[in-house]
């Protein structure tokens, strides 16, 4: 059984958006602990036609220098490391969605094909449950199976396959049998240990997505949760690694059935 999904292109699309996020930490988070040198910010006036003596805000990135002008909304503040880690937080929340889509996409693409089997459908699909209003529209239209898979898309849309319990229950639908054994092989990887590294951020998604990320010990309520950048530039890497190892694992199952 092979089918030409674009689960994978989904995923690279909606992971970039992550990256592009964690890149931006890195060029823009404030590095100064000096000072703007007033000559400096009076020659910068000059170059760009501005009023002089007004008071700026300049923001030294690693890969860029930020000017604020004087009322700007804005504040040197808003660039430091601390106020810029949300980016970071929104990496881990975009790069957790890039995962949730793929397997999204990839379970759909193959749920009608597999329906269509009838009583050899994996036992999982044979006991999906379908409305009599649902049921009532599908016999009712002369395209019955893209009727079906509308349903399943709007049934599957309620769930999230962020963590390896979910997306064991999502691939037990369309029959991928030693999901986690398998591509933790592909991967040079100890099964406990990819489980461990998959739930780790669905773990840490949750938190930014229900809690704001926010302690909710008595000695620390009320502050953020501590998000080293490393942290989260390892899992978007480690995102695109899974991924794309599922992927195959995925594609070589059901091609053989």
């Amino acid at each position: 059984m092979k089918i030409n999904d674009n689960a994978l292109e989904v995923f690279e699309a909606a992971i970039e958006r992550a990256q592009r996020m964690s890149r931006l930490y890195h060029d823009l988070v404030d590095t100064r602990s000096r000072a703007m040198r007033s000559d400096w910010a009076t020659s910068f006036e000059k170059f760009m036609k501005w009023p002089t003596g007004k008071a700026l805000a300049r923001i030294d990135g690693h890969e860029a220098i930020i000017v604020l002008k004087d009322g700007a909304e804005l504040k040197s503040e808003d660039f430091s490391s601390d106020q810029m880690r949300d980016l970071l937080r929104a990496s881990i929340m975009m790069g957790s969605s890039a995962m949730d889509a793929y397997f999204h996409r990839k379970i759909i693409c193959y749920l009608v094909r597999f329906a269509k089997q009838g009583k050899s459908a994996p036992r999982e699909l044979r006991t999906q449950q379908v409305s009599v209003q649902d049921f009532a529209k599908a016999i009712d239209r002369d395209r019955v199976w893209g009727e079906l898979r509308r349903v399943f898309d709007r049934q599957l849309g309620y769930r999230s396959f962020i963590s390896p319990g979910k997306i064991t229950e999502g691939l037990n639908l369309i029959a991928v049998a030693d999901f986690w054994e398998k591509t933790a092989s592909r991967m040079s990887y100890e099964k406990g240990k990819l489980r461990e590294h998959v739930e780790w951020i669905a773990s840490r998604r949750n938190k930014i997505a229900h809690e704001g990320d926010l302690s909710t010990q008595k000695r620390n309520f009320g502050k953020t949760n501590a998000l080293e950048p490393k942290d989260a530039v390892w899992a978007l890497d480690f995102l695109g690694e899974f991924v794309n190892a599922a992927d195959q694992e995925i594609n070589d199952q059901l091609e053989a059935k």
